[in-house]
C-alpha cells in the first residue's frame, strides 16, 4: 500500500495541474565586425550579401509562422556587436491573436527587423561583451514570462570566429587572444546556469579563422553538434541553420537537391512550407501545385528585396509540386521543404484506470486544426504501444472510430505509470515503388499518453450521476450546467449565465466537500479562455450547497449573426490549488461524455471547450419565423413572377401580342388602333401614356395599369385604369379576340381588344 501511494504521488509531480504558455525564448548575437561587412581594412567581407541579417529574419518569420493559431508565445531579441554592443530588438513577443488576420503576426514583426536591424560596420570583434549581452537579454525575456509554462531558451550565434579588442576601445591595445577566450568560457557557464543553449555557425568565406584555431574552441564549447562552419556563407548558412530550428521546432525538413524543380508531397501532411534562398536578393521563384495552382507567399517576405522567400501551403494535395526558376546563371538557389505532420491529442484513459478491468486507449490524430480523414486510397494501419512498469512491452492494434479517432482494448495487468506509443503507417505507389511512411513524427507519437494503473475497486453506481464508469477512487469535475453537448441556451439581453459544477468520487457525487478538500471555497480557480487556450478573463467561483457555481459574462454580437445564425463558442480552464486533497489523491480533470470527449484545450483535461452559446430554441424558432414571412413572401412574389414570365415567354414564341384601342365607329376593324406590345411580358404601367379623343375633348388616364396570365392557346389580360379627374378605377378582362367597351367616356364609342 505504501508502495502504491509513493508511485501515485510521483505522478502527481510529473501531471501538473495548469497548462502554461510553453514557447521559445531565442536570442540571436550577430557578429557585425569589419571583417563581416568589409573595411578598408577587411576588404573582401565574409558575408557579402548580408545573408546573417536576412537568416535571422527568416527565423523570425519561422516562429511568428509556428504561433499560428496555438497558444504557443515566443520572445526573442537581437544583439549585435562589433568594439560596442548594440540591441535593435529586444523582447518582441510573438504570438497568437484570433481577431488579427492570418499572417499579422510575422508580417509586423518582420517590419519591425526591417527597420531595426541593419548590417553594419562596427570595427572590432568584443564577443565576450556581446555574450555578457546576450545573458542581459535572457533575463528580460524571462521576466516577461509571467503566466508560467515550459520555456526553452536558444541563443544562435553567428561569426566568422575571433574576437578582436581593443582596451580603450578604437585606440587602445590589442587584448590577448587567450584572455578574451577566457572570458567567453567564463560567460558561457552563465549561460549554462541559465539553461541556455548555444549555437554558432561560422563564417570563413574571406578569411580562415575558424580552420586555424577558432572553430575547435566554438565546438568544444558549444558541442560539436552546435557549432560548425558555413564554408561558404551561401548556401551553407540556410542549410546550418535550417537544422537549427527545425530541431527547435520538430519539424522535418527535406533538402531540394539542386537548385530543386519538384517536391513530391505525401499525403496527410498538415502544411508544407518552401523556404527558398538565393545567393543574392533579386531571385525570381514560383511554386506550382498538383493541380498547375501557384502556391501562396507567406506574409511579408519579398524575393527582391531579401535572399530568401517562403511559400505556404496549408493541407496540402498530395503529389508533385514544381518549382520555376528564373536566371540560373546569376541566381544560385537551396531550398528546403518543411512538413508539418499530423498533431495527436491523447483522450483516455485520464489519469488513471483500474488494474485488470478492460479499457479503450483512445487517440485522436488532428491534420491542419481537424480531425484526420482517412483516405480510401491510402489506408492507416495504426498501433498503439503500451509500456509498463517492470518494462514489458505490448503492442495493440488500434481501431478507426472517426472524427479523427483511434481506440485499442486494453485489459491493464500491473499497477503502475504505463506510458502508450501511437503511430499509424500507410504505402504510396510512387514511380513505380512502394514507400511505406509513418503517420506522425517520432516526437509527437513517442510516449504520447500516460496513465495510472491502481488496484481495482468494485464500481458502486448512482441513480443519478453520470454513468463515468472510472475508478471509485478518480475524482472529477462533473459539469452540470452548462452541459458540454447541449451547450447553453440563453435569451437577448442575457449579461451573464450560471455555471455549475459538482465533484464525483467515482460514481458518487461528493456532497460533504470540507471532508475530502481542505478549504473547498479555494481550491478551483475558473478562467475564460481563448479558442488557442491563452488566459482571457479570470471568473470568481464560490462554493454553494455542495457545488461550485460561478456567473459567466455573456456578450453575443447580435448583429453579427451570434447566437441565432451560429453560436458563439466558450472555453473553460479550472485551476486548482496544490496540497488540498489527501495524500494519493489527485483531481482527474473535467469529466465529458464519450461524444465529446475530444473538447478540451491543448489536450488539457482541465478544461472543456467549444461549448455552444446560442438564443433558446423558442426564440430561434420565433426568428426563423419572421426571417421566413420577411424573405420569403417577397421571393415567392418574385418566383410567381418569374414563372410567369417563363411560361407567357413560350406562349408568346413565333407571334406577337398587342393590346388595341380604337373608335368602334371611325375605325370598325382596328386599323388604325393605338398598339400597346405585350409580347412577352407580364405588367405594363402606362400611366399618363393613354389618351382617347371624344366629342372633341381628350382624355388622358392617369392611372393605366396591364397584368398578363400565362393562358395556353389565347392570351389573357387584366387592364385597370382610371381617367383624368375620375375617382373611379375601371377593371376589364380581356381574353382571346373578344373586345369590350372603354368605359368612362362621354361616349360608348371607344374599344379595347388583344391583337395577335
Amino acid at each position: 500500500m505504501l508502495l502504491r501511494l509513493l508511485v501515485l504521488v510521483i505522478f502527481l509531480v510529473q501531471m501538473p495541474y495548469v497548462f502554461g504558455n510553453d514557447g521559445l525564448d531565442v536570442v540571436f548575437i550577430i557578429d557585425q565586425s569589419a571583417s563581416m561587412s568589409g573595411s578598408a581594412l577587411h576588404p573582401t567581407a565574409n558575408d557579402r550579401h548580408e545573408h546573417r541579417i536576412s537568416i535571422v529574419k527568416n527565423v523570425v518569420h519561422r516562429l511568428a509562422e509556428h504561433v499560428e493559431d496555438t497558444s504557443l508565445v515566443h520572445r526573442i531579441s537581437i544583439v549585435e556587436f562589433g568594439s560596442r554592443v548594440n540591441v535593435p530588438i529586444s523582447n518582441l513577443e510573438l504570438s497568437y491573436d484570433p481577431s488579427a488576420p492570418a499572417g499579422t503576426m510575422a508580417r509586423n514583426a518582420l517590419w519591425e527587423i526591417q527597420a531595426f536591424f541593419k548590417s553594419r560596420e562596427m570595427n572590432n570583434t568584443n564577443t565576450p561583451k556581446g555574450i555578457k549581452a546576450t545573458l542581459a537579454e535572457f533575463r528580460k525575456l524571462s521576466a516577461a514570462n509571467t503566466s508560467g509554462g515550459k520555456r526553452q531558451r536558444q541563443l544562435l550565434f553567428i561569426t566568422d570566429g575571433r574576437p578582436r579588442v581593443r582596451r580603450p576601445a578604437f585606440t587602445g591595445r590589442l587584448v590577448r587572444m587567450s584572455r578574451l577566450w577566457r572570458e567567453i568560457e567564463k560567460n558561457h557557464t552563465n549561460l549554462e546556469d541559465w539553461d541556455i543553449t548555444l549555437w554558432v555557425v561560422g563564417l570563413n568565406d574571406a578569411s580562415n579563422y575558424w580552420d586555424s584555431g577558432d572553430g575547435v574552441f566554438w565546438e568544444n564549447l558549444a558541442g560539436r553538434d552546435k557549432a560548425s562552419l558555413a564554408e561558404s556563407s551561401f548556401p551553407n548558412i540556410p542549410a546550418r541553420v535550417q537544422k537549427i530550428v527545425s530541431q527547435w521546432f520538430g519539424i522535418r525538413s527535406v533538402t531540394l537537391a539542386g537548385a530543386g524543380n519538384a517536391y513530391y508531397c505525401r499525403p496527410y501532411l498538415s502544411r508544407i512550407v518552401f523556404n527558398a534562398h538565393f545567393n543574392k536578393p533579386g531571385a525570381p521563384l514560383k511554386v506550382i501545385d498538383p493541380n498547375g495552382l501557384p502556391i501562396s507567399v507567406s506574409a511579408g517576405t519579398s524575393s527582391r528585396r531579401e535572399t530568401y522567400i517562403r511559400f505556404v501551403e496549408n493541407d496540402p494535395k498530395p503529389g508533385t509540386y514544381w518549382l520555376t526558376h528564373k536566371n540560373l546563371r546569376r541566381f544560385s538557389y537551396k531550398i528546403f521543404v518543411e512538413e508539418e505532420l499530423p498533431t495527436l491529442q491523447f483522450l483516455g484513459p485520464l489519469r488513471t484506470t483500474n488494474q485488470n478491468v478492460e479499457t479503450n486507449i483512445v487517440f485522436k490524430v488532428i491534420q491542419d486544426g481537424r480531425a484526420l480523414d482517412v483516405l480510401p486510397r491510402w489506408p492507416i494501419d495504426a498501433k498503439v504501444t503500451i509500456t509498463a512498469p517492470s518494462g514489458k512491452v505490448q503492442t495493440l492494434p488500434a481501431t478507426f472510430e472517426g472524427n479523427g479517432k483511434y481506440a485499442a482494448v486494453w485489459k491493464p495487468l500491473e499497477e503502475g505509470e504505463h506510458l502508450f506509443d501511437f503511430q499509424g503507417y500507410f504505402q504510396v505507389n510512387h514511380h513505380g515503388g512502394t514507400k511505406q511512411y509513418e503517420l506522425l513524427d517520432d516526437s509527437v507519437a513517442r510516449h504520447a499518453g500516460r496513465v495510472l494503473v491502481v488496484a481495482y475497486t468494485p464500481p458502486t453506481t448512482s441513480p443519478t450521476g453520470p454513468k463515468t464508469s472510472v475508478p471509485d477512487t478518480a475524482l472529477w469535475l462533473y459539469l452540470e450546467n452548462p452541459d458540454p453537448q447541449e451547450g447553453l441556451s440563453v435569451w437577448p439581453r442575457t449579461e451573464k449565465a450560471t455555471l455549475k459544477m459538482s465533484l464525483y468520487e467515482g460514481n458518487n457525487r461528493v456532497t460533504a466537500l470540507k471532508d475530502l478538500v481542505t478549504k473547498p471555497e479555494t481550491w478551483l480557480r475558473l478562467e475564460k479562455m481563448d479558442k488557442s487556450g491563452i488566459p482571457l478573463l479570470e471568473l470568481p467561483l464560490k462554493v454553494e450547497n455542495g457545488y461550485f457555481v460561478a456567473d459567466i459574462p455573456i456578450q453575443l454580437e447580435i448583429f453579427k449573426g451570434e447566437g441565432w445564425w451560429y453560436p458563439d463558442k466558450l472555453h473553460l480552464q479550472v485551476v486548482a490549488e496544490p496540497n488540498r486533497l489527501p495524500e494519493g489523491r489527485e483531481l482527474n480533470g473535467i469529466w465529458l461524455p464519450k461524444e465529446v470527449e475530444d473538447k478540451r484545450l491543448n489536450a488539457n483535461p482541465m478544461t472543456v471547450a467549444d461549448i455552444d452559446i446560442i438564443f433558446h430554441w423558442l426564440l430561434r424558432v420565433l426568428i426563423v419565423g419572421l426571417l421566413i414571412l420577411t424573405l420569403g413572401i417577397p421571393a415567392w412574389k418574385f418566383a410567381s413572377f418569374l414563372l410567369a414570365l417563363l411560361n407567357i415567354s413560350g406562349e408568346d414564341k413565333g407571334r406577337t401580342v398587342n393590346l388595341l384601342i380604337y373608335d368602334s365607329m371611325d375605325d370598325p376593324g382596328a386599323a388604325a388602333a393605338k398598339k400597346v406590345s405585350i409580347t412577352g411580358k407580364t405588367r405594363l404601367k402606362l400611366d399618363r401614356q393613354i389618351s382617347v379623343t371624344t366629342e372633341s375633348k381628350t382624355l388622358i388616364a392617369d392611372y393605366f395599369r396591364v397584368k398578363r396570365e400565362p393562358n395556353k392557346g389565347a392570351p389573357q389580360v387584366t387592364v385597370q385604369y382610371r381617367w383624368q379627374g375620375e375617382q373611379k378605377t375601371h377593371i376589364l378582362m380581356l381574353s382571346g379576340r373578344f373586345c369590350k367597351n372603354l368605359e368612362g367616356l362621354p361616349s360608348g364609342n371607344y374599344m379595347i381588344a388583344l391583337g395577335y
